[in-house]
């Protein structure tokens, strides 16, 4: 089956949005958000540990770097932002590199740039783009 790639949406069909996501790309444990501030990294990432069983409401990770959360299924979820990451050394102290390599837990990486060389061909790459004030597009690939 041929799934899109795009995807266009507002906060009222971000639901939608994640639930296609988790469906086209249900093996996929591993993802990588790209784009700029406030253009709804955080909010989809919410939406999909909610999707996933999460117990947690979610908050960005931005001071802690990395958030843990439980499910209801006893999968693990993290979600990491490594926005005030100066170097990849910093990553791997702060510990990002043993979480993204924990198996069968889920790990949604926001400005994921700094580690690439830790990321292979299983992660599922999202850039986002805001096309007006209301409306997104997300992008896999």
């Amino acid at each position: 089956m041929n799934y899109p790639k795009t995807f266009i949406y507002s906060i009222e069909t971000i639901d939608q949005v994640a639930e296609a996501l988790l469906f086209q790309y249900p093996k996929s444990t591993k993802w990588a958000l790209y784009g700029s501030m406030g253009l709804g990294k955080t909010t989809l990432i919410k939406v999909l540990a909610k999707k996933l069983g999460s117990m947690d409401e979610g908050s960005s990770p931005t001071f802690a770097i990395a958030n843990q959360y439980e499910t209801t299924k006893n999968t693990l979820i993290y979600h990491i932002d490594l926005f005030r990451l100066k170097s990849k050394d910093e990553a791997f102290n702060a510990g990002i590199y043993e979480i993204i390599q924990t198996p069968q837990a889920y790990c949604f990486v926001e400005w994921p740039e700094l580690i690439e060389e830790w990321m292979d061909d299983e992660w599922l790459r999202l850039t986002f783009s805001q096309l007006s004030e209301d409306t997104r597009m997300v992008s896999v690939g």
